[in-house]
């Protein structure tokens, strides 16, 4: 739909395939909504995301299941896990399964996540063997990236290979949704909340170092606790940002700009709303410059009421009593933008 606005696509999309040997149960597999009878395979998405420094994936998958089934599945996972050195997992409150892949390729995945001009896709797919990661990037960073790929599949502690490493030049759909594609997430199964916000004239000079007084469609760098970095594409001749970014790109489509600032908005959307769901959340937005900003937020339908319900805590904290919050749209992603090419 034409008054919908994409996160920016950048120069190129990666997806790398993990072999993780997933002991789960088969009488549990067909749960999935995308479980496949006849091959006993399926995909759905995970959370991955960092924490005071350490990745974590969340996943919710479960959550349905009686609290004993959860644990049953806690322990056969982590009865697996343990002898073949990849940690464990723990049960959370909700029945979500958090799991600590720290020890395991915390500096490798730091080294990725910290490139400038690089997305990491906070969404992961999981697989019954396999772990789908996607991250973009910027054509400038190409050879730092090549290396650390060769590095990682040299050294990764499992099997892993490239899916894709393409050039986006071509492609004439939004990148994310590419992303869910080589992620053979089925897209029916994803859900886009849409809502607005709107900030006062002084809000707008003093929000996040003034960010918002450009016109720019923008996302995460990557989901964290304590993530201080948004890459935008930004659409006015003249940055207004009190604050350090870099340009990367800058043509008659905009700017792709990496911008480092500090604010409580990475901590809060983490702690009230990733915490909140346990489970795949991706998130981009844009804004017109004037304070009037639309964000989108991408989800399991299954998470709806959980999101809505953290959307509400978010929404309600003290900080943003003067904030005019909307939704505005809530619709499958397949409503929005279509099928990717074959």
């Amino acid at each position: 739909m034409d008054d919908h606005v994409f996160p920016p696509s950048l120069d190129y999309l990666a997806s790398i395939r993990v072999n993780v040997p997933n002991p789960v149960p088969e009488r549990f597999w067909k749960m999935f909504p995308g479980y496949n009878e006849e091959n006993r395979r399926y995909n759905y998405g995970g959370m991955f995301a960092r924490e005071d420094g350490r990745w974590k994936m969340f996943i919710n998958a479960f959550k349905t299941l009686k609290t004993d089934e959860v644990e049953s599945i806690v322990d056969y996972i982590n009865s697996y896990y343990t002898k073949i050195g990849l940690g464990k997992v723990v049960k959370h409150d909700t029945n979500a399964l958090i799991r600590d892949i720290s020890e395991i390729s915390n500096a490798s995945i730091n080294k990725l996540a910290s490139i400038p001009g690089l997305v990491m896709y906070p969404v992961i797919s999981l697989g019954r063997d396999e772990l789908i990661i996607v991250f973009e990037f910027v054509e400038e960073v190409l050879d730092l990236v090549t290396k650390l790929i060769l590095d990682y599949v040299n050294l990764a502690p499992l099997p892993a290979e490239v899916i894709r490493l393409e050039k986006l030049e071509s492609i004439d759909i939004p990148s994310f949704r590419l992303a869910v594609e080589r992620k053979e997430i089925n897209p029916s199964m994803v859900q886009v909340i849409r809502t607005t916000w709107t900030l006062s004239e002084e809000e707008l000079q003093i929000n996040s170092n003034g960010i918002f007084q450009n016109t720019m469609n923008f996302r995460m760098k990557y989901v964290a606790s304590d993530t201080n970095s948004l890459i935008a594409r930004v659409h006015n001749s003249d940055i207004r940002f009190n604050g350090k970014y870099e340009v990367y790109r800058s043509n008659r489509n905009g700017k792709i700009v990496q911008f480092n600032f500090e604010s409580t908005w990475f901590h809060d959307f983490y702690y009230d709303i990733v915490r909140s769901i346990m489970g795949p959340i991706d998130y981009w937005g844009y804004s017109d410059g004037s304070g009037h900003l639309d964000n989108y937020f991408v989800i399991r339908k299954e998470d709806q009421i959980e999101f809505l319900k953290a959307l509400g805590k978010y929404w309600s904290d003290e900080k943003r009593k003067t904030h005019n919050n909307r939704i505005m749209e809530i619709l499958p992603l397949t409503d929005i933008v279509p099928e990717p090419p074959e």
